[in-house]
């Protein structure tokens, strides 16, 4: 999140690729409903990294957010929290994110 009302989207598919942003504005109702979804996602209770060592090259993803109450910085590397859960979460961005895919 860069600010209250806004959303920063980035992908980058490799070594090499370009660096794709996009920038979100949020309506305040968006935002309660995105809470909601990773509330009932279990996101708050997720660890702060997932990591497979076994893997050399792969996904890595990272999902940052402030609240007033509560904050998360987490980072994954070729692993991910429980499949379900993670399914809800990024079912959620994508709502967030004017129904932007996420995979």
């Amino acid at each position: 999140m860069i600010s209250p009302t806004r959303v920063l989207y980035e992908e980058a598919l490799g070594p090499g690729r370009e660096k794709k942003s996009l920038e979100l504005e949020v309506a305040p109702e968006a935002w309660r409903e995105f809470r909601e979804a990773i509330e009932k996602a279990h996101v708050f209770s997720w660890e702060g990294k997932y990591i497979d060592d076994k893997i050399c090259d792969g996904t890595q993803w990272s999902f940052r957010v402030k609240y007033k109450d509560k904050e998360l910085d987490i980072y994954g590397s070729n692993k991910i929290p429980n499949k379900t859960q993670f399914k809800k979460f990024l079912d959620a961005i994508s709502a967030l994110a004017h129904k932007k895919p996420f995979q």
